[in-house]
């Protein structure tokens, strides 16, 4: 039979008189009933353009910040923070501004022992409820789901990316690394693969949480590799190497 009217009724409904608020906005707590107490301490970010009408359906870009394992939860704020007010901001905010997408930063999964937090087993379950909380907020287009990472979270995006890939319209993979990888689950996604060419290379500056960098960690040869097999697998992709270092900032327009 015809499948649009049982994905129409499967759609989470929206709240009721929701708050049409644009802007950044956060740091924020879930409010969808079935999740706010499970996501208690958990905060969330968003940018919502000012073109944003809550009577059509937008886009969403769900984006995974870095860090390690002494990274605040706070730190996802700097994603969407404008490099001026912000001297550690990603940049990210100029290109959303005026985007068909609204933007949700949340801070990673908890767990102090962890430096990969976005590659903890509740991942999976935690960018759901994200996308569940952006869709009880807003109008948002269930087929124009983004999924982006720099960093700690380009390792999620990497395998989150494969994991999810039937969700998302596209995925971001932006200075990140990868252990285990089948890229074939992405072939109809939408993949952008962005890394500084200098990143990991003898000399480059080092960050200041992790001493010296080493290779071993977000080196350029992962994002290569990646693209590479996509090639060989026949992964339609875009590859990006820009001639920074590891920070975001760094790719500028790319």
């Amino acid at each position: 039979g015809v499948i649009d009217p049982v994905v129409e009724a499967l759609q989470p409904s929206a709240a009721p008189g929701r708050e049409a608020r644009r802007g950044a906005l956060g740091p924020e707590r879930f409010t969808a009933p079935a999740l706010r107490k499970r996501y208690a301490d958990d905060l969330l970010y968003f940018f919502v353009p000012e073109e944003y009408d809550p009577a059509k359906p937008f886009g969403l870009l769900l984006f995974m910040h870095g860090g390690d394992a002494r990274t605040s939860r706070e730190k996802a704020a700097r994603i969407l923070s404008r490099p001026p007010e912000e001297p550690d901001s990603y940049g990210l905010r100029s290109f959303v501004e005026h985007s068909p997408f609204i933007t949700v930063v949340p801070s990673e999964p908890w767990n102090e022992q962890c430096h990969k937090r976005w590659n903890l087993p509740e991942a999976d379950d935690y960018i759901a409820a994200v996308i569940e909380e952006c869709r009880y907020r807003f109008n948002i287009d269930g087929e124009r789901l983004l999924l982006g990472g720099h960093s700690m979270g380009g390792f999620g995006a990497y395998h989150l990316g494969q994991r999810l890939a039937d969700r998302f319209a596209g995925i971001l993979l932006s200075s990140g690394a990868w252990r285990l990888a089948d890229f074939r689950c992405l072939a109809g996604t939408g993949v952008f693969v962005m890394h500084g060419a200098n990143d990991c290379a003898p000399g480059a500056s080092p960050v200041k949480s992790q001493g010296t960098r080493l290779q071993e960690w977000t080196g350029v040869s992962y994002a290569r590799a990646a693209a590479e097999l996509m090639r060989h697998q026949g992964v339609v992709h875009v590859y990006r190497e820009h001639n920074g270092t590891h920070a975001f900032a760094d790719a500028g327009d790319n």
